[in-house]
């Protein structure tokens, strides 16, 4: 298991371009790499959304499916970096980078001026986002369309509380 968070982190050092030896920099070694991949995920997700027209059940689909995508290229080392990301040392850095995902997509799902589900908007979507990063790592679907529609079949019908215009 090791072996392959160290990959994990070796990819993630790739692709940002910092040199192998950059891993030693971080004093939580594989878990402190996948925290960052996720920040460097919600910030794309920030990017996407505000350049973004569509809207309600639309808008938080395709975001949560656009914020999955920056996962695939370390889709194989990634559930043992979900795993390193819940143990007890870990969790509260890792609930907050999700909480940080949920409301970059709910807040731009939801323009309305007084927001009477703001509990409710923000579990659903943090729980669809949760069980479709799950999904995600079994499906071997072309583009994974699988989870294109995983996401879209957990949405249908809840637009009434996630996704206010």
């Amino acid at each position: 298991m090791l072996g392959r968070l160290f990959e994990a982190s070796l990819n993630v050092l790739i692709v940002r371009r910092l040199r192998p030896v950059a891993h030693g920099l971080f004093s939580r070694g594989a878990a402190e790499l996948a925290e960052y991949w996720m920040k460097v995920g919600n910030d794309n997700l920030e990017d996407f959304l505000e350049k973004d027209t569509l809207k309600g059940e639309e808008l938080v689909s395709a975001a949560i499916f656009v914020r999955l995508q920056h996962n695939i290229p370390h889709l194989r080392s990634w559930p043992q970096a979900m795993a390193y990301g819940l143990l007890p040392d870990n969790v509260s850095n890792t609930l907050q980078k999700l909480h940080e995902l949920v409301d970059l997509i709910c807040t731009k799902a939801d323009k309305s001026e007084e927001s009477t589900h703001w509990a409710e908007r923000h579990t659903l979507v943090g729980t669809i986002y949760a069980a479709s990063e799950l999904y995600m790592l079994t499906d071997y679907s072309e583009g994974y369309i699988d989870t294109k529609n995983f996401i879209d079949s957990r949405l249908k019908g809840k637009s009434s509380i996630c996704c206010h215009t």
